[in-house]
């Protein structure tokens, strides 16, 4: 059976946008120190965006993906280039946090003190975990790789549903069962049903998303195979995506950080496919602008990088050497100027876009095409067959 192929199918700008997007919220929620953004409950709310993450993960790797596996082999190309997509940058990360330890522990010892503090996070058990992409178990290097390496077992999982359950109705309805085992478990076992969690609750966290967004795409696909897509129904979905990021920025702007959201994992998917469907739609058109394209092209090395330029950038505040910029564990904040605690959250947000745009550069696009390049040289290059093809047994 012949395989799609990614050029063949249609590209969604809008949401590569989106992605970077949420990982720019993700990077003001982790200014550490007092500013009059952070402060806000839309950036509070700040890891519901990697809820939105996985979401988009799943709608996206469902549409370029699902037809072509076939095959354990397509299994192992699949996965191959999931890792060269994902692991080079985590590794880099790795090895500059490592740096950033190791300056930290000098300088300790330097002023008197033993410096084991900068140095005990960095055990061997926690490399060997994030060697593996077990980051979510327990993570005290780059906090925000947890999400990619529950994005890394995830993709094993829908590898083993698209290849083991060739019947289209079956893996629906084994995506629909996963989905539902996780709103029981997160029932059961989180606190106010909250996407707060953290440990083996957050591959859980992520089963529901990814697969929201799974489903996603197979309604997606429902709409686009039908025939009905009259005027009336066009007006009906772009009342569906104006609505549904007015819930969206809303939700974030007020609810309590920490409270109940899980209903928000079907939110952010319905948003998504509609604006698949609507890719001419103003919100599609105004998210396909220039600068959006490059956020969502280098939110990868944002997301897995700001981290580490957060922690730098703060350090002298931390230290005591910056006046009127207070950290956010301060019990003392009397010293507090929002004005310059702007500026600075500015130049910190600045600095993690230029040293994103160079990670993804340097190393995330190169890796990419090499791991793709190797794929072709192992497993042969894939057959490109017209998106209205057949491909799977109903």
């Amino acid at each position: 059976m012949a395989r799609v192929t990614l050029q063949c199918l249609p590209r969604f700008g809008a949401l590569e946008s989106l992605r970077g997007i949420a990982a720019l919220i993700v990077v003001v929620g982790h200014a550490y120190w007092l500013n009059p953004l952070s402060q806000l409950k839309f950036f509070l709310n700040y890891y519901l965006m990697v809820d939105f993450f996985f979401c988009l993960s799943g709608f996206v790797i469902s549409h370029a993906y699902e037809r072509k596996l076939i095959c354990p082999t397509d299994g192992v190309r699949f996965m191959w280039l999931r890792w060269g997509r994902l692991f080079p940058v985590h590794l880099i990360m790795i090895g500059l946090f490592l740096m950033y330890a190791m300056g930290e522990y000098i300088l300790e010892t330097i002023r008197g003190h033993s410096g084991m503090e900068a140095a005990r996070i960095y055990s061997m058990y926690t490399l060997v975990l994030n060697m593996v992409f077990l980051t979510f178990l327990e993570n005290k290097i780059n906090a925000p790789s947890w999400s990619a390496g529950v994005d890394f077992y995830l993709y094993i999982l829908f590898v083993l549903i698209v290849i083991v359950f060739r019947k289209r109705t079956i893996r629906v309805l084994t995506y629909s069962l996963l989905i539902v085992a996780t709103y029981v478990y997160m029932y059961l076992f989180c606190t106010n049903m909250s996407l707060w969690v953290s440990g083996s609750q957050a591959y859980v966290r992520g089963v529901a998303g990814f697969f929201g967004g799974v489903l996603g795409y197979q309604l997606y696909k429902n709409y686009m195979e039908g025939n009905d897509k009259s005027i009336n129904s066009t007006r009906i979905v772009k009342v569906v995506s104006w609505t549904l990021l007015f819930v969206i920025i809303s939700v974030l702007s007020f609810k309590q950080p920490g409270g109940s959201d899980f209903y928000m994992l079907p939110i952010f998917a319905l948003f998504i496919v509609s604006l698949t469907v609507d890719v001419d739609g103003l919100i599609s058109k105004y998210l396909q602008s220039k600068f959006l394209q490059l956020l969502g092209a280098i939110s990868y090395s944002l997301y897995m990088s700001h981290l580490l330029i957060s922690r730098i950038i703060s350090l002298p505040a931390y230290k005591g050497y910056l006046s009127g910029i207070v950290p956010q564990d301060s019990l003392i904040v009397t010293e507090y100027n929002a004005s310059l605690s702007f500026a600075f959250t500015m130049v910190y947000i600045i600095a993690s876009l230029l040293f994103a745009h160079r990670l993804y550069h340097l190393v995330e696009a190169p890796c990419r095409s090499r791991s793709r390049e190797l794929a072709d040289q192992w497993f042969g290059r894939e057959a490109c067959i017209p998106t209205n093809t057949a491909t799977d047994s109903e």
